[in-house]
């Protein structure tokens, strides 16, 4: 029992750094058009790609978090839900990992759902105590899995390592 709840608890830390992919939509570009592409680096293998009407959230220099759709970029600067941002004073973005909040969730459902259900099947079947040791143990396991991949749904990245830059894509050789 406890080796199969730590190779489960083991896949769901492994599954929470898969990334995914990032596309863009160049059905409506015309021929010629440019796409103008924020890109975070770390090295030539490793950077994140925001076009526009991707949501990013980013923190300023003076502290301002923001969050929403980016609705512009120039060679120095964005728009991000209205507030115009200087790439200068960008300190960090929030990279979201979805892989670690669809499983932290599920595995809070799972374990609180667990603990449920044998709780009213016990009941309705006159056992008691209506939730025993193994319900805790296998339930309280999925809780504890979730504690653990919640916080890391959202992974801030500072620019001093993750470098913003600005890149004009052709959409044909996209």
């Amino acid at each position: 029992m406890k080796t199969i709840l730590l190779l489960l608890v083991s896949f769901f830390l492994i599954s929470c750094a898969n990334g995914y992919a990032q596309t863009f939509d160049n059905r409506s570009l015309k021929e010629g058009q440019v796409i103008k592409v924020l890109v975070f680096s770390k090295n030539a293998s490793k950077r994140s790609m925001y076009s526009i009407g991707s949501t990013l959230k980013i923190k300023t220099v003076q502290g301002q978090k923001i969050k929403g759709s980016l609705n512009y970029i120039n060679d120095t600067m964005l728009i991000i839900a209205g507030q115009r941002i200087l790439i200068k004073n960008i300190v960090s973005y929030y990279k979201s990992l979805s892989t670690c909040l669809v499983l932290g969730s599920a595995s809070a459902v799972a374990g609180a759902g667990y603990i449920v259900l044998d709780a009213i099947n016990n009941g309705i079947n006159d056992r008691h105590p209506t939730t025993s040791a193994q319900t805790w143990i296998v339930g309280g396991s999925f809780l504890a899995a979730a504690a653990v991949l919640l916080p890391f749904k959202e992974v801030q990245r500072k620019t001093s390592v993750w470098r913003p830059k600005i890149l004009n894509i052709d959409p044909l050789l996209y």
